[in-house]
């Protein structure tokens, strides 16, 4: 991909995201923007940040809450199509339809089942300044395609969101960054729909609810702002994970010119991406590694 993080950084992970949508039955398929006492932002998100107009959030009645049980239960007959592109970005995988979910299962009902805020943030706070174009509510469409894509990208100094066209990911603009010293903490929230959302608090205590369409991708982006992973050269490979690399690349015939993308994940394993020739978009190869290069399942902490 054309865009890089500033000299001297290095990318741990690059991957579609937008602002969570709610699961239960009074939020589904909506989310809110909110201030710490729980009013409505959207009215300053719009004067003081110049955020595109939407409609003012509100639960779900009896009659919508049908009419969203109907037009999930067609979603769902819909094939998934799922991404391939890993750590660099591309073009997003695209989720199931979602199931309603019931209230017990919700840690934090507050913000889950009665309310589903993406954006808990007063003025000044830092999570006021992510940009717009995460809500997919905002952003123009044209034939009910998005016109513009959103990837959160995670370097070794830095968080950044990057924009660009749906067919133009090596053409991504940088809407949006700050130090990953300004976030806490990151986490998976599992209450949500066919794939886990994820939270990042700012040491503000201002936070934002995101969702990267991708169970495996969620984690491995909390790991990679939590710290918790790192992104390593190719020499501080052992040479059992080089021998395991080399013939990976051999089977699938790897394009040797493309980058390939090495993790030290939470468990101790690492995982290599590498790109293939045969597809246009750049789809990877993933393969996980014990010390000695022998395949490994990745541990649930691990993505």
């Amino acid at each position: 991909m054309t865009w890089q993080p500033a000299p001297g950084e290095v990318l741990q992970i690059r991957w579609p995201i937008e602002f969570a949508t709610g699961v239960s039955r009074l939020v589904e398929g909506r989310r809110s923007f909110r201030g710490t006492d729980r009013r409505d932002i959207e009215a300053e998100l719009q004067a003081d940040e110049a955020w595109p107009a939407r409609p003012e959030f509100a639960v779900l009645d009896a009659s919508e809450q049908r009419e969203q049980r109907a037009v999930n239960g067609m979603l769902r007959w819909v094939p998934a199509v799922v991404g391939a592109i890993v750590n660099l970005g591309g073009p997003s995988g695209v989720g199931g339809g979602r199931e309603p979910r019931g209230p017990r299962e919700s840690q934090d009902p507050e913000n889950e089942v009665e309310d589903f805020p993406v954006m808990w943030a007063e003025r000044g706070a830092l999570a006021r300044n992510v940009p717009w174009e995460l809500d997919p509510g905002r952003v123009p469409r044209r034939a009910g395609v998005a016109l513009l894509a959103t990837d959160l990208a995670v370097t070794d100094r830095s968080v950044y969101v990057v924009g660009y066209g749906p067919k133009s990911p090596d053409e991504a603009e940088v809407l949006w960054s700050t130090p990953r010293s300004t976030i806490t903490h990151a986490e998976v929230m599992s209450y949500s729909g066919a794939h886990p959302d994820l939270r990042l608090t700012f040491t503000d205590g201002s936070w934002i609810r995101l969702n990267a369409k991708a169970t495996s991708q969620a984690k491995l982006l909390v790991n990679a702002v939590n710290g918790a992973s790192r992104v390593i050269t190719e020499a501080d490979l052992t040479d059992g994970q080089r021998a395991q690399v080399t013939e990976t690349a051999k089977r699938f015939k790897v394009d040797a010119g493309l980058p390939r993308v090495f993790t030290r994940l939470p468990s101790g394993l690492v995982q290599a991406e590498l790109w293939r020739s045969s597809h246009r978009t750049g789809q990877s190869v993933s393969v996980c590694m014990t010390d000695d290069g022998s395949p490994a399942a990745p541990h649930p902490d691990d993505m």
